[in-house]
């Protein structure tokens, strides 16, 4: 008998461990769920809390690497991409007394990529953008008013012959950025034609064997000026373009679909129309940031807007590094702006003028709000020589390149920054 009392004992105390815990009292508050990144998003750009934040970051002398003299300055900036544990660089190079594009790019860890002829042709009519595809990398450039296209290895050798995009009836006057997503290749160049005395540029997209999916389709028409940059990228899955009016200053971001159809009307993102023409953009699946250069009388500025997934900004343009908190030097001003996500928050360079003639490139790291948290030199350089741009590895490197003025042309340099404690 008293043994089976004991185990109708013990049954009934596994019956009341195995019951749900009680309930909160009614007048207890339900348990808060975990943010959601556009949600994060949203609340870290209303304030500057510091919620990316690094314990240091350094360039070292073996991370900085000059690529070529005799690149053309009009060409614009040099190309930049970033691979799992390498970056490439290219540019297009006079030094044979003809117009030719090269790749060459450096490892995670310092060590240099070989440089590989991409193609030599007196009908190149501006330097190439480079996109990221599978485990290589595809070139885009303008030749003979057309667009081509060459892909590369993982160790940046070519593959096979510079191949011809359709679609591109010797319209094309300058590439102006390229990407790769969902297995598309997105191109964005300048026509050659106006379109009662306009210009317009066009974005095509493309198979993977260069075949055109669809005609292309007008990004903006501009009035006068044609535009010098435009900043490709994805929001929420979605192809989206930055791009700047050079005759009115305004910035614009416009959402496309899969195959390049504008959606909806174009965002305003500026508010004073006093862009100078460069821009660059950090677009991730759940909002991103736009940096572009402004005028303020003689004054050169870089001003930071973030995004939400549906590209509308979640708050005002802020001028980068003013912030009464920065330990930095103050310069005479900031201009030719790239950026990358890095992390919680971004990376940028810039060329930061001294008042003279003279300037120096840099290096910063911006929370998600654009809060300088932190700046370093890279090296002297020119007043001259176009946008810089940044790119990230996925080990987490952080790859610069610029162009400069020299006494025997252009001179193409690079860079690597590595960064440690993020958080």
């Amino acid at each position: 008998m008293g043994r089976a009392l004991r185990r109708i004992g013990l049954a009934l105390a596994l019956a009341a461990c195995s019951e749900p815990p009680p309930a909160p009292p009614s007048g207890a508050p339900p348990a808060r769920p975990e943010p959601t990144a556009p949600e994060r998003r949203a609340r870290d750009a209303g304030n500057d809390a510091q919620v990316f934040a690094a314990d240091g970051c350094a360039i070292e002398e073996a991370h900085r690497f000059r690529f070529a003299v005799g690149a053309r300055p009009a060409d614009g900036p040099p190309a930049l991409i970033a691979g799992d544990d390498r970056f490439a660089v290219a540019w297009r190079d006079v030094r044979a007394g003809r117009p030719d594009l090269f790749v060459a790019g450096f490892r995670s860890s310092g060590a240099p990529v070989p440089e590989h002829p991409l193609v030599e042709s007196p009908a190149l009519e501006s330097a190439p953008r480079l996109a990221r595809w599978g485990g290589g990398l595809v070139a885009v450039w303008a030749e003979g008013a057309d667009l081509w296209m060459r892909r590369q290895d993982p160790e940046l050798r070519p593959i096979g012959a510079p191949a011809p995009l359709t679609a591109t009836p010797g319209e094309v006057e300058r590439t102006l950025d390229a990407r790769v997503l969902d297995a598309r290749l997105f191109v964005a160049w300048l026509a050659r034609t106006p379109r009662g005395g306009r210009s317009h540029t066009q974005l095509g997209v493309f198979t993977e064997g260069g075949r055109a999916i669809g005609a292309p389709r007008t990004l903006a028409l501009f009035d006068g000026r044609a535009p010098t940059g435009v900043a490709l990228g994805a929001l929420d899955g979605r192809p989206a373009a930055a791009l700047v009016d050079p005759n009115d200053g305004r910035v614009w971001l416009r959402t496309m679909d899969a195959d390049g159809a504008p959606r909806g009307e174009a965002i305003r993102l500026d508010a004073d129309a006093n862009a100078d023409g460069s821009i660059d953009a950090a677009f991730a699946g759940d909002g991103g940031a736009v940096l572009f250069g402004a005028r303020v009388g003689v004054r050169s500025q870089l001003r930071f807007v973030p995004l939400d997934a549906n590209g509308a900004p979640l708050a005002s343009e802020r001028v980068i590094g003013e912030e009464a908190s920065t330990a930095s030097a103050v310069h005479a001003g900031l201009r030719d702006g790239g950026i990358a996500a890095l992390d919680r928050g971004y990376a940028v360079a810039y060329r930061a003028l001294d008042g003279s003639n003279g300037a120096e490139l840099r290096f910063g790291l911006l929370t998600t709000a654009g809060a300088r948290i932190l700046e370093l030199a890279v090296a002297p350089t020119t007043l001259g020589g176009g946008p810089v741009r940044v790119r990230v590895s996925d080990d987490g490197r952080v790859g610069i390149a610029w162009a400069e003025h020299a006494a025997g042309g252009t001179v193409v340099r690079g860079a690597m920054a590595r960064c440690w404690g993020l958080r």
